[in-house]
C-alpha cells in the first residue's frame, strides 16, 4: 500500500532488477513513492534505472582480515572461543534511487 512505509533496502544486488520491478508492478514510482537503496556497489545498482544508492563496504579488506584472523587462530590452536572485534571504514553513495520527501 502506497504510504505504509518509505523505502526499501535489498539485502543484495541481486535482487535489485527485482525488487525494483515489483514496485513499479505495483504503481509506485522510485524515488517519489519509495525509495531503494542496497548493500555494496556493483554494475547493477550503478547502472538500474533510476541508479541506486549503496553502503559500500570494503569487502576484500573484510576478506582479508577475516583470513588473517582465521589463520591466526589455526596457528594458536586456540579451543577456547575468543572475540576480537574489527572495524572497517565505509561510505554511502547517494544517487537517485534516494531523495527527500517533499514535507
Amino acid at each position: 500500500n502506497p504510504g505504509t512505509f518509505d523505502a526499501i533496502i535489498a539485502q543484495s544486488n541481486n535482487k535489485l532488477p527485482g525488487v525494483m520491478k515489483a514496485i513499479r508492478d505495483s504503481g509506485l514510482k522510485i524515488p517519489s513513492d519509495i525509495a531503494v537503496a542496497s548493500i555494496s556497489d556493483s554494475d547493477i545498482p550503478r547502472y538500474s534505472y533510476p541508479p541506486v544508492t549503496v553502503w559500500e563496504q570494503p569487502i576484500e579488506e573484510i576478506s582479508t582480515a577475516l583470513a588473517d584472523l582465521m589463520v591466526s587462530r589455526l596457528k594458536q590452536k586456540q579451543t577456547k572461543k575468543s572475540i576480537q572485534r574489527v572495524t572497517f571504514n565505509s561510505s554511502l553513495i547517494i544517487r537517485e534511487s534516494t531523495t527527500r520527501k517533499k514535507t
